[in-house]
């Protein structure tokens, strides 16, 4: 939980107060809370949480005839790459099927790389039909060439 306070002056008075708090899940509620304004009587302000999502992983876009030097946040527990416009990564070829692959997160937040079948999927050089992912891997898919990093990654 991260919790921010904005404090709004008018003329040296503070006349808002709001709270806002990052929340991973739940339904986004305001909340009143009371609040001891500075040498004033005490006032109410509004909590407002606000759901977000964590970003698990990124794929950094390194060639491909589209996208090439993007990263993309990955922020599903599985994502589809393929040529199906309702993929959550969608890549332009005339070789590609629907789905190439999926990348899906374990509870203890490990991806798995799943090809489909048919698709030329390869991490480092390698084919692959299924295979666990570290940062730093590089997946291959048709013309397209993604760095896979995980959240533990550090520069």
């Amino acid at each position: 939980m991260i919790l921010f306070i904005v404090l709004l002056t008018v003329g040296g008075m503070t006349v808002i107060v709001v709270a806002i708090r990052l929340v991973r899940s739940g339904n986004p509620a305001p909340i009143v809370v009371p609040v001891m304004m500075r040498g004033g009587p005490r006032r109410t302000a509004v909590l407002i949480e606000v759901p977000v999502s964590p970003c698990i992983a990124w794929l950094f876009v390194q060639n491909g005839p589209t996208m090439q030097g993007d990263t993309i946040p990955l922020q599903s527990l599985e994502i589809m790459i393929g040529s199906n416009t309702e993929g959550d990564i969608v890549l332009e070829g005339e070789d590609l099927p629907g789905v190439a692959c999926r990348i899906g997160f374990t509870s203890d937040s490990h991806a798995v790389l799943t090809a489909e079948r048919g698709a030329r999927v390869a991490v480092n050089g390698s084919d692959v039909l299924q295979r666990r992912l570290h940062s730093r891997d590089v997946i291959t898919i048709d013309l397209y060439s993604f760095i896979y990093f995980d959240s533990t990654w550090r520069a």
